[in-house]
């Protein structure tokens, strides 16, 4: 038999694990949130939303040193657009980074490197943005609420830009692109 438990108003695009105890998931409709499994899934703990947008989240993905931190992609009115939540604090995001592109489908922090961003769109191709802190945290950002910009990942020669899904390893980026083409690209972050 198949169970169904829990509801939302909305198609949910992605789920993330937080912790033991919480899971979090973006819609279309532009909402984070965040669902105790220990009370059940009939309604959310939390409800997290982008200031004056209804236009669908599409990813998350969470820092690892700070699993109160995420990172989630989507649109927004004009460009594609990713944020960096923190659970702890308050309903909405800690900064917006807004990028050329038309969709954010998959965001990740470097798994030992997290001080950059990457972010698969589907016109820009593999962006990264990196923070400038030196401790790894994205916290810093918290107040200003500005507009980062971001870099491509890939070099400038590749012509497939559409990037749909990224993995990362230590050295490596490999991306999967809508044209059918896997491609793997040297992970510079360990110049900086």
């Amino acid at each position: 038999a198949i169970l169904t438990s829990g509801a939302d108003i909305s198609t949910i695009n992605a789920l993330e694990r937080v912790d033991n105890s919480t899971l979090a998931s973006v819609n279309q409709l532009g909402q984070l949130k965040l669902w105790d499994l220990r009370t059940g899934l009939n309604k959310p703990q939390r409800r997290l939303l982008r200031p004056g947008e209804t236009q669908p989240l599409l990813c998350l993905g969470q820092h690892p040193g700070q699993p109160h931190l995420l990172s989630v992609g989507g649109v927004n009115s004009s460009s594609a657009a990713a944020y960096i939540w923190d659970l702890r604090a308050e309903q909405y995001p800690l900064t917006e980074v807004a990028c050329d592109g038309q969709y954010i489908w998959e965001t990740a922090f470097h798994p030992r490197q997290p001080k950059h961003l990457y972010m698969a769109t589907e016109t820009a191709g593999l962006l990264q943005i990196s923070s400038r802190d030196e401790s790894d945290s994205w916290v810093g950002f918290k107040g200003s609420r500005r507009k980062l910009t971001v870099s491509s990942a890939l070099p400038e020669d590749t012509s497939a830009r559409n990037v749909i899904s990224f993995d990362i390893s230590n050295n490596l980026l490999v991306c999967g692109h809508s044209d059918a083409v896997l491609q793997t690209v040297p992970c510079s972050v360990y110049l900086y």
